[in-house]
């Protein structure tokens, strides 16, 4: 057992190749090296024995909050301080604990680490002391380098010897009981605080200081989640505590000072697992809190038995503030466990460094969230690390005192692909949103199948920040990159629904009134497209019509639709189309309810270039409209007609819909058609027509030239036609609505009547009460 359990520990932690770094990313760690007006360089050579010999004082000024700086006497070395000796540097029988600082996370922390070199035996080197230079003896100038793992790469930390002495009592930095001479873990508790700004620090969770202190993998489970199954989770983690491949701490939520009291727990606090035992039948942890004051849990691992206390037989009484608990109280009375794995366990590692401008998005659109190919020929298992760097502006959160608002929450998906995805689907795997600097998703991958991560968040920061994912593999990952698009070309163009176009979905009346673009695309393609709403909260649609550019008229039949996104989606929709010919199309963008005001973008993208998109002017855009007298068709009448005169050069469109009907509502309107003659009788000709007889809602025509030379009363004259469909002897009376739209004034049309055999100069005269539309 003990050969084995050393031969697993001195296991090599993998290191990422830096060759592969991009220039992006080496500038990346660069600009992540600034923190608090400090510099902390990568890491690149262990440091010469030069630098521990002449004399030196490390000018930071580290933050103090006002009560720390009330009891500061001041700043003293060891060798200034006849109770302190110099030499005395270790983890190994230790007994450590805060007081006056709020950092219990990292007590814990050291708490836990410390344990773990008691349970491997005196001569193990533990995994701080190996980042701590010089090694295994004291500075004989004062001056530490550490070997910290922080912003995407080891960092060299530097401090000098001198701790903070206190005129009080109570400890400004971390007190090992068992020897108060040995300063250690007080130089270790200053390197990570100098990173982090200071003795004033507000807090942080155990599973980021140990990342930042050891490089072991941190994984955060809530306890209470459906992740956490008793019996397997307890497998998992037993083994490896009893091997030394993991470190465990705590985190309790927050509690009620009444609940703290019955209980003796902490609320928002961390502690450290120093033990893990199985005895009689019972599954437990040996727990540290590493407050110098902080009490211990008051209750039975067994209520039904009390004689059952809270510890199994041992050589040595515990220490202060430290009690044994089983598996399913532990589950009931802490929040949270932190796991962080050593790192030797996987043989390879891979990073890759990405600044990402965090903006307001879309809950279910991923068009801007970064996304990595991932996939290996052996497959294996893997654990993906992804880390903000920290940042000048950064509020850390205590244990069990989440902070959302200013924090923010960090996610990672997996999904069985080889593209970027668009919107948001089931994922094969992903991990929980967590409010810390790093979130880990493990999974086992399979051979030659490749797959994309997704970083997501949610109430981040909306700035530029950086970050870093690593990944621990079992095998050697072929791919490991930014994911490609799907398409290869694709186009954005911004538009809106405002008080006239935000007509919601195809069921009402005025669907046709909403946003459209043209699509025109030269060469066959597969297309996608996207639609984001500026506003999150409405349900959104894109609907592929073919209207050859127009602007759609109603009712659209299925024959009419090449593609859309189905059912309305919040935020965002996405409409992915296999194949299209060559051609000109038209995209509606509606919201369900009408009303909805706002922005959004419409993403088109193909396999071609050779395609353009632009918006289609509303048909009232910049021209004037004439709402003429209903036309009616009396029941032996299916065509009336009336003479239209231009005072100048005009363009002309006609629309025509049916009215309100006065008499028989419930009877089913006849197919319209709306056309322009040149003259009447056996030499008329049609020069614009609407088409083919429709009974869409509104029916309209394309724009047709006219001049007055075409209208003049001398001449056959220009005339607007409206016919029905259906038969004379059985037809309703029905009116219609037919408005006229020129580009300019001077528009005249007259009177509706019925065509007749007389002559055409009669004709006019019978429709002499002309209507005056504009001048």
């Amino acid at each position: 057992m003990a050969a084995g359990r050393s031969r697993l520990i001195t296991l090599n932690a993998p290191v990422s190749d830096d060759s592969l770094l991009s220039n992006k990313e080496k500038i990346i760690l660069f600009k992540s090296s600034k923190q608090h007006g400090c510099v902390f360089p990568p890491w690149k050579a262990e440091p010469s024995s030069k630098e521990f010999v002449d004399s030196f004082v490390d000018g930071t000024e580290f933050q103090l909050s006002a009560e720390q700086t009330e009891a500061l006497h001041g700043w003293k070395r060891p060798s200034d301080d006849n109770t302190v000796d110099s030499d005395v540097l270790t983890l190994l029988n230790t007994d450590l604990v805060q007081d006056i600082t709020t950092d219990c996370s990292v007590v814990a922390s050291l708490c836990a680490e410390a344990a773990r070199n008691r349970k491997l035996g005196c001569d193990h080197e533990g995994v701080l002391q190996s980042f701590i230079y010089p090694q295994g003896r004291a500075s004989q100038n004062g001056k530490y380098i550490f070997k910290l793992h922080f912003n995407g790469c080891f960092r060299k930390v530097t401090i000098d010897d001198r701790l903070p002495l206190s005129l009080k009592s109570r400890a400004l930095h971390v007190v090992d009981r068992n020897n108060c001479r040995n300063t250690l873990p007080a130089l270790i508790e200053k390197a990570y605080l100098k990173v982090r700004g200071g003795y004033d620090f507000p807090g942080s969770n155990p599973g980021t200081d140990l990342w930042v202190m050891t490089a072991w993998i941190p994984e955060q489970l809530f306890l209470q989640s459906e992740d956490v199954i008793p019996h397997a989770f307890w497998k998992r983690i037993f083994n490896a505590f009893d091997y030394g491949d993991v470190i465990i701490t705590l985190g309790t939520d927050r509690l009620s000072s009444a609940e703290e009291e019955v209980l003796g727990l902490a609320g928002g606090h961390a502690y450290a697992v120093v033990d893990m035992k199985e005895h009689e039948g019972y599954q437990l942890f040996l727990i540290k809190n590493p407050w110098s004051k902080g009490g211990t849990w008051s209750g039975y691992i067994d209520p039904s038995n009390p004689s059952v206390k809270s510890q199994p037989k041992q050589s040595e009484p515990l220490a202060p503030g430290t009690f044994w608990m089983d598996l399913y109280n532990v589950i009931q009375y802490f929040q949270t466990i932190y796991l962080n794995w050593n790192p030797g366990l996987f043989g390879f590692r891979r990073d890759t460094h990405f600044a990402w401008d965090v903006v307001k998005m879309n809950p279910g659109s991923l068009t801007r969230n970064p996304q990595y190919l991932l996939s290996s020929q052996k497959g294996g298992t893997v654990f993906l690390v992804l880390t903000k760097h920290f940042q000048e502006h950064d509020t850390a959160v205590h244990v069990g005192r989440s902070s959302g608002k200013d924090q923010g929450y960090l996610g990672l998906s997996a999904f069985a692909t080889a593209h970027r995805l668009t919107v948001t689907r089931r994922p094969l795997f992903k991990s929980n949103y967590i409010d810390a600097p790093n979130v880990l998703l493990r999974f086992d991958f399979l051979p030659n199948e490749t797959y994309v991560i997704v970083v997501s968040e949610q109430e981040l920061p909306r700035c530029e920040t950086n970050f870093t994912l690593s990944a621990f593999s079992t095998h050697s990952l072929t791919q490991f990159s930014p994911a490609p698009e799907k398409y290869t070309h694709t186009s954005t163009i911004e538009g809106s629904w405002t008080v006239g176009s935000a007509q919601g979905n195809v069921s009402h009346e005025d669907y046709d009134k909403n946003p459209q673009f043209s699509l025109t695309i030269t060469e066959a393609s597969q297309i996608g497209l996207l639609i984001e709403s500026s506003n999150g909260e409405f349900a959104v649609h894109v609907k592929l019509v073919w209207a050859d550019g127009n602007r759609i008229t109603l009712p659209l039949t299925t024959r009419d639709i090449c593609g859309d996104s189905g059912e309305y989606v919040r935020g965002c929709a996405l409409a992915e189309i296999p194949y299209i010919l060559p051609g000109t199309y038209t995209i509606v963008c509606s919201t369900f309810e009408p009303g909805q005001l706002g922005s959004f973008d419409l993403r088109v993208s193909a396999m071609t270039s050779r395609f353009t998109v632009k918006p289609i002017p509303h048909e009232d855009a910049g021209m004037l409209v004439h709402h003429l007298p209903n036309a009616v068709f009396r029941r032996d009448i299916d065509r009336v007609l009336a003479p239209i005169e231009v005072s100048h050069n005009s363009r002309l469109r006609f629309n025509v819909q049916p009215a309100a009907q006065r008499s028989q509502p419930s009877l089913s309107l006849s197919p319209l058609k709306i056309s322009v003659e040149y003259g009447q009788g056996p030499n008329k000709s049609t020069l614009l027509t609407s088409g083919d007889f429709s009974n869409q809602r509104q029916i309209r025509t394309s724009a047709i030239d006219v001049s007055p030379k075409t209208t003049t009363q001398a001449g056959p004259g220009l005339w607007l036609v409206v016919e029905r469909l259906g038969s004379s002897q059985m037809a309703a009376d029905e009116e219609v609505q037919v408005a006229v739209l020129s580009d300019i004034p001077g528009v005249r049309v007259g009177s509706w009547g019925r065509e007749s055999d007389v002559p055409i100069e009669q004709l006019r005269e019978r429709f002499a009460a002309s209507s005056l539309l504009s001048r």
